[in-house]
């Protein structure tokens, strides 16, 4: 459970450093903050589609055993 909650608190920040770095490098006309605020949004769409996924695992994994 550890190793799960440690790769998490890896590959989350190293998502926005990257998403940063290329957006940074793809709009160069794009401020900081616009490119801040996109990262998050991006980072958090990519959080919100795993947790989805996860949810229904555990559904259709408690739903086969019943």
């Amino acid at each position: 459970m550890l190793y799960i909650l440690a790769c998490g608190m890896v590959f989350f920040p190293g998502l926005f450093c990257g998403l940063r770095k290329v957006l940074k490098s793809a709009f160069t006309h794009w401020s900081d903050a616009d490119v801040v605020v996109v990262s998050e949004r991006l980072v958090s769409s990519v959080h919100a589609s795993l947790a989805t996924v996860s949810g229904v695992l555990v559904v259709n994994t408690s739903q086969c055993g019943s």
